[in-house]
């Protein structure tokens, strides 16, 4: 926490002044193999008040798993499909304001929606959005989809792996679903 942050962008890239550079080769020659770092954007979103930078725009509430950390269990909302039409008006107005990046998904699995690949490429064909990142618990995460995200405009795509053997998966999520999971990520 009380180390200096090498400075990115928002593609994870490291920006190349001469001190930030210095700092990273320090880093390196410290042996260092995790560095703390600090996003940096083009754009200083902070200074605009009347609408967010970022926007977290859940696809679905519904998921296939049932992990035994998750806040769903909690939820007093419907578990549900966020409809297309409406999904899509936000993305519009969201193009238009322009924002520093999209998150399609929160609390649900982004695959139980039947539009999600939809939806995806109406993302990927605006240009105000931003990063767009993308989550998945993995187990739906066949190899079209996989194909198909790889092929996506999707910059970032978090994988939930809930452990690195299948002891530690089943504590926190089924463990009937470890084996699958792993085999989708690799």
């Amino acid at each position: 926490k009380n180390l200096e942050k090498v400075r990115v962008n928002q593609k994870l890239e490291v920006l190349p002044d001469e001190k930030n550079i210095a700092l990273l080769n320090q880093y390196g020659s410290l042996g260092f193999k995790i560095v703390p770092i600090r996003r940096i954007s083009d754009r200083d979103w902070s200074a605009r008040k009347d609408f967010p930078g970022r926007v977290l725009l859940e696809m679905t509430s519904r998921c296939n798993m049932n992990c035994r950390m998750c806040p769903r269990h909690n939820l007093k909302r419907s578990s549900i499909d966020f409809d297309k039409d409406l999904y899509f008006k936000v993305l519009d107005e969201l193009n238009e304001r322009g924002v520093e990046g999209v998150w399609l998904f929160h609390l649900g699995e982004p695959l139980m929606n039947k539009n999600w690949k939809e939806i995806v490429n109406y993302v990927g064909s605006k240009e105000n959005l931003g990063m767009i990142w993308f989550s998945t618990n993995g187990l739906a995460f066949d190899e079209d989809s996989i194909d198909f995200v790889l092929n996506s405009k999707i910059t970032f795509l978090n994988y939930s792996l809930h452990g690195t053997n299948e002891d530690v998966y089943g504590y926190v999520s089924p463990k009937e679903h470890y084996k699958q999971v792993r085999g989708h990520l690799e």
